[in-house]
């Protein structure tokens, strides 16, 4: 998951009448699991303009899926920053043995809010990295 890590803004920042920053940013095909995962291919991505994205926003992508509802649901749209480094305790978006989660990062497992979901284990030789963190979503 590499998408460019500059962020285009049409005439550097558009202003909209309730000084609104529009920023174009790199937003994901594929949704994102918020469930028991996705198989990740192809990477695409297009360029989408949303209002006010956090400042540390690299990418967007949608979620599908229930498992990290409450506070994101399925069809949600988040921001991303593009990090290897997610703490435990925070949001990020994961890939375990070819497939993509989006879930909360406690120790050696992927946690899901919705408690009807189980925890996903991170072994020692699973293949295993961090495509970011989670930092906001569109409202």
């Amino acid at each position: 998951m590499d998408p460019p890590l500059e962020i285009h803004i049409d005439d550097k920042s558009k202003q909209s009448a309730v000084n609104k920053v529009v920023a174009s940013l790199p937003y994901f095909l594929e949704s994102v699991s918020a469930g028991s995962g996705w198989l990740l291919e192809g990477y695409e991505y297009e360029f989408h303009e949303f209002d006010d994205p956090p400042n540390d926003a690299d990418f967007a992508l949608r979620v599908r899926g229930d498992s990290m509802s409450p506070n994101y649901n399925d069809d949600d749209i988040v921001f991303v920053r593009k990090t290897v480094l997610v703490e435990s305790g925070q949001i990020g978006v994961f890939c375990l043995n070819g497939e993509g989660f989006m879930k909360q990062l406690q120790g050696n497992r992927l946690v899901s809010l919705n408690s009807g979901y189980e925890p996903v284990t991170i072994n020692d030789f699973d293949s295993f990295y961090v495509a970011g963190r989670v930092v906001g979503k569109v409202k």
